[in-house]
């Protein structure tokens, strides 16, 4: 069983278009060394970023959306 790290990130990628990158590059390190992706669930921003990267590179995500 895959370890999981819990990401916690803003929805939206800020004003510094570089945030993205980085999320990716998170994404990326996060799957290549074997660990799934526990996240709040959106497809924008930052935590969408560094989801959709780990999934890219082998990682599961499982995303939580609270229900208000």
């Amino acid at each position: 069983m895959r370890k999981k790290i819990c990401v916690f990130g803003g929805s939206k990628s800020g004003k510094n278009s570089e945030n993205i990158k980085y999320a990716k590059t998170v994404g990326k390190i996060i799957a290549e060394n074997n660990f799934d992706i526990v996240f709040g669930g959106g497809e924008n921003g930052i935590m969408g970023s560094v989801s959709e990267a780990a999934v890219k590179y082998g990682s599961k995500t499982t995303g939580i959306i609270p229900k208000f």
